[in-house]
């Protein structure tokens, strides 16, 4: 077997590991920006700028790719 199954398996018996090794870097994040700002404020609010982007640019990706394939 190769192709799609393959690679459907994989992610599938990775994605635990990459749950927890993704939730262990935003807990270092969190604490990070805790320890420098001090404050609750200025540890939330550059996590919700940050949030805010990706969220922009995936729906501005979304849009870009949805015009090009039309072509």
């Amino acid at each position: 077997m190769t192709g799609e199954p393959i690679l459907y398996g994989w992610v599938k018996h990775f994605l635990p590991e990459t749950l927890h090794i993704f939730l262990f870097t935003i807990g270092c994040l969190v604490l990070l920006l805790f320890i420098i700002a001090r404050t609750w404020r200025g540890t939330l609010l550059p996590l919700l700028a940050g949030l805010s982007s990706a969220i922009w640019r995936s729906a501005w990706r979304a849009c870009w790719a949805s015009i090009w394939t039309r072509w």
